[in-house]
């Protein structure tokens, strides 16, 4: 387990820090708000939905909008 973790402690999130600097430490509210937004869009109900293929792309543009990238 402890070559697993330093191999991939470029990739850790250090929360401790995270919360110190007033950063959000939890996705669970992020998580719920983007599955409930897509599963509303993607539903067969709706006019205007989305297929998979522009959802996977909306949220990819969306992902770069919030990154700053």
């Amino acid at each position: 387990m402890n070559d697993y973790l330093l191999g991939q402690s470029d990739w850790l999130v250090n929360y401790a820090e995270r919360h110190r600097a007033g950063q959000r430490v939890g996705t669970a509210l992020t998580e719920s708000t983007a599955n409930f937004l897509v599963n509303r869009r993607m539903a067969k109900s709706q006019q205007m939905r989305w297929t998979r293929r522009g959802a996977d792309r909306v949220l990819q543009v969306r992902c770069a909008v919030y990154n700053g990238t």
